[in-house]
């Protein structure tokens, strides 16, 4: 049936899960298997896991499952870094030769490399939020804010190499408070 309003109940909880299923789902396929694929094969997988998780997700809410649909729409919009990655390497854009040469180090180190790929994702997101309303979203808003503060930092700061520092832990002190009172 048709979902009629908000709730907390087993569905619910069914439908968040999944989303974030499908989220650490692509993460484990990305560690594993991405660099097989060669740059057409990514290119064709993370656009056709975004538009097709968007489309599946807009054929649901304008079924009347708003939330399975926003969730899908969410998983979707958590992919598009990767997109963003494999876009910029296509057209030598991504440096080769940092830190950040590999997708799979995105989450484990800091990189004014990933400058422009957060900075499309933080639009993208925010474009996503404006057409939906859907309030999840804004954890991956905060997300990629919170890197994009960390690599300005570093880039800023002119560290090869990032260390947890003062400098550090300061900034991402405040970007922090700054998210929390914007919440």
């Amino acid at each position: 049936g048709q979902e009629a309003r908000a709730r907390f109940d087993l569905v619910t909880v069914a439908y968040y899960f999944g989303a974030f299923i499908i989220l650490l789902a692509g993460t484990i396929f990305v560690g594993l298997q991405w660099e097989d694929l060669g740059r057409p094969g990514q290119l064709v997988a993370s656009s056709g896991a975004v538009a097709g998780l968007w489309a599946l997700g807009a054929w649901l809410r304008r079924g009347g499952h708003r939330l399975g649909g926003d969730l899908l729409i969410f998983a979707g919009t958590g992919v598009v870094p990767l997109g963003v990655y494999t876009l910029l390497r296509i057209v030598n854009l991504w440096p080769d030769s940092t830190d950040a040469a590999s997708y799979q180090a995105f989450y484990r180190t800091i990189d004014a490399a990933w400058l422009l790929l957060e900075i499309a994702s933080i639009v993208i997101t925010l474009a996503v939020i404006w057409l939906t309303r859907f309030p999840l979203l804004s954890l991956l808003l905060a997300f990629w804010t919170w890197r994009l503060s960390m690599d300005l930092t570093e880039l800023v700061a002119g560290h090869d190499d990032f260390a947890w520092g003062p400098t550090e832990w300061t900034v991402g002190a405040l970007v922090g408070v700054a998210m929390l009172a914007l919440g």
